[in-house]
């Protein structure tokens, strides 16, 4: 979930349909990096929210060296995930200084004011030019609109920015794309007919909904994934909600 959602009180234990389904792409991602699925590596998940993706790596990457860094996080939040296992700080300090083969940059940088800085200083710290950097982040900048505001997005990227930031940084990119072609047909009607554009407080009340709040029947969530799958599958030559990047280090 993003970072701001951190703070939001809550019991429901649903994962919402899209934090899944990423989740599953990213997967896909990171397994064509390995190769192989009983591969020993070290991951570096900056911006790890509260462990979900930790938790679905740990289960399918046994004996992983996995490490997540989120500022945004509590102490007491980093308490228990450490209790329930999961490596995890919300201080740059404590990090191990190494090179990782893996780094997740997943929904992050566009909460970062000066996402090239950022990203420079990350190379610096923990890549090498074995090291895999996957970012993901929201697209399409004509769609942003009060719920990144209250998500603290800074920005939407578009493919331009996308690369001309990698080229900046001094990246190489090895693979880049699109998904949630779905996802993007509904937030562009939702722009179309001003739902993000209203000033109501009913609507501003919409906007502050995060994936936290998901409380959709278990069937309901599996089938949304699964069409979600079919998307990222079948729709890639077509825009989408979300995009990303493989990157190295030059």
């Amino acid at each position: 979930m993003d970072v701001c959602e951190l703070l939001i009180q809550h019991t429901n234990k649903n994962r919402h349909p899209w934090e899944i389904a990423r989740f599953l792409f990213v997967n896909q991602l990171i397994e064509k990096i390995i190769k192989r699925k009983n591969r020993r590596f070290s991951v570096l998940d900056i911006g790890c929210g509260d462990g979900y993706i930790a938790s679905k790596l740990l289960v399918a990457y046994p004996g992983i060296e996995y490490f997540g860094v989120d500022t945004a996080l509590m102490d007491s939040q980093v308490t228990k995930m450490r209790n329930d296992g999961i490596c995890v700080t919300n201080s740059w300090g404590e990090l191990p200084e190494q090179n990782f083969h893996v780094i997740l940059m997943l929904d992050l940088i566009e909460h970062i004011k000066n996402d090239e800085s950022f990203l420079t200083m990350i190379q610096d710290m923990f890549m090498d030019i074995n090291t895999r950097l996957v970012i993901t982040v929201p697209f399409h900048k004509f769609l942003y609109g009060p719920h990144d505001i209250f998500l603290g997005h800074y920005r939407r990227y578009s493919k331009h920015q996308c690369k001309e930031l990698a080229k900046k940084t001094g990246l190489k990119i090895q693979k880049e794309g699109q998904f949630f072609f779905f996802l993007f047909l509904i937030r562009m009607i939702q722009k179309i007919i001003g739902y993000y554009l209203s000033d109501s407080k009913s609507n501003a009340k919409q906007h502050q909904k995060g994936v936290s709040t998901w409380n959709g029947h278990r069937l309901v969530t599996r089938l949304i994934v699964g069409l979600l799958k079919l998307d990222y599958h079948l729709m890639r030559i077509f825009p989408g909600l979300s995009g990303y990047m493989v990157c190295s280090k030059k």
